[in-house]
């Protein structure tokens, strides 16, 4: 496979970008590793799996736009060339556009939901197990029972609390 079959590079409101950049900052992500995630976790919802199309979402594109571009990870190459015929996407600057569009319109928390499914899944089954877990934070180790999970009002990001501290989701490990 040639090196230009990995770059993605396509239009997209100003918005996505600024998107992109706050969340890969959050996040602690590459640019690469989010918009790969972006990629294969968002086009279930802009694909109507019944008709093969896609969803009429997009932003206003009249608004100012840039570019975004990215690499494919090796290992989703293969993986992307098969959605394409699977889907029979055509126009693959506009679906790119589509998804991102539609991440980059959702709330935070929303947009966790969708990167970090099985984290939140396993979380969630230990809070309602009242599992003791050991998690690395920011600031060390905790040990305990996770008391709930929130929306934190002021980001709109996810927080577990754990021993009375609340952490984001995003930057606790299991």
């Amino acid at each position: 496979m040639s090196k230009e079959k990995q770059n993605k590079r396509f239009l997209v409101p100003s918005i996505v970008i600024e998107t992109i950049k706050k969340d890969k900052s959050f996040f602690g992500f590459s640019e690469n590793r989010l918009c790969n995630e972006v990629l294969f976790k968002c086009f279930p919802f802009v694909i109507n799996e019944e008709e093969g199309i896609f969803s009429d979402f997009t932003l206003d594109m009249l608004e100012s736009r840039e570019f975004i571009q990215f690499s494919l990870h090796i290992g989703n190459i293969e993986r992307y060339l098969r959605l394409v015929i699977s889907y029979n996407i055509g126009n693959e600057a506009e679906f790119l556009r589509k998804v991102f569009s539609l991440y980059s319109s959702l709330q935070p928390f929303l947009r966790e939901r969708i990167l970090f499914r099985e984290k939140i899944y396993f979380l969630k089954r230990s809070w309602k197990d009242k599992t003791k877990l050991r998690i690395s934070t920011p600031n060390g180790f905790e040990e305990g029972i996770i008391e709930d999970i929130l929306i934190e009002a002021s980001t709109k990001h996810l927080q577990i609390q754990v021993n009375k501290k609340r952490y984001y989701l995003a930057n606790v490990i299991i």
